[in-house]
């Protein structure tokens, strides 16, 4: 058995030197950041970027939750016979038996002045179409 009291001789001693106690010093600090970085820093960054996250989720969850309860109201009501009348009216433009449909509000003709070339030659040809087409339906209409 040796004597565990006595200190240990330079020439023994496993950083005989001052540089190399530096060194290894260096090296347990640098070991103890990068556990620290590996096991702290990281999942504590993670979980906050995942917090964030699931924030946003939920904000878009509750956004459109919100905009599936309109629909579902919107199709519970189509539902109705008032409902289905009502649609058929503003989509389809029904008319019941014995109702006469008025045009309260005309088309307004804007003037239509586009460049020439391709593909405006084109739109500008429909739209005179468009026009003769109107003007034969209002001189007929003024006849009858």
């Amino acid at each position: 058995m040796a004597d565990l009291t006595r200190p240990t001789p330079r020439a023994e001693r496993l950083v005989p030197k001052a540089l190399g106690r530096v060194v290894l010093a260096v090296g347990a600090v640098l070991v103890v950041i990068s556990f620290g970085n590996s096991f702290v820093w990281l999942p504590a960054k993670s979980w906050i970027g995942q917090r964030t996250e699931a924030a946003g989720r939920q904000t878009e969850l509750d956004a459109l939750r919100q905009a599936s309860d309109q629909i579902q109201k919107e199709i519970d009501w189509l539902n109705t016979p008032a409902g289905i009348e009502a649609a058929a009216r503003s989509e389809l433009g029904f008319v019941m038996a014995g109702e006469k449909r008025k045009v309260l509000v005309g088309t307004a003709a804007a003037p239509v002045e586009l460049p020439s070339g391709w593909p405006y030659d084109l739109v500008a040809q429909i739209v005179s179409v468009i026009e003769t087409e109107e003007k034969l339906a209002a001189a007929e209409q003024a006849g009858q």
